[in-house]
């Protein structure tokens, strides 16, 4: 998956339209259900990719959740 198509779900899980890799998790709605979804996102698009929750918890801006997902240019 794109890094562009990538952001374009995450404007949709965090519905904020004006989402970039910039924007600070702070900003969002980020919390434990968040992680939630974004899990359940990863075991539906990415099945071989196995995020841990430590790991989301740990990013501070989308593009530090973008890599996690390890996505094309």
């Amino acid at each position: 998956m794109k890094k562009s198509i990538l952001i374009k779900e995450f404007t949709r899980l965090f519905e904020n339209k004006k989402l970039t890799e910039k924007t600070p998790l702070s900003e969002l709605n980020f919390d434990s259900l968040k992680i939630l979804e974004i899990l359940s996102f990863a075991d539906k698009k990415f099945p071989k990719l196995n995020l841990e929750p430590d790991k989301l918890y740990n990013c501070k801006k989308i593009e530090d959740i973008v890599k996690l997902f390890n996505t094309e240019r």
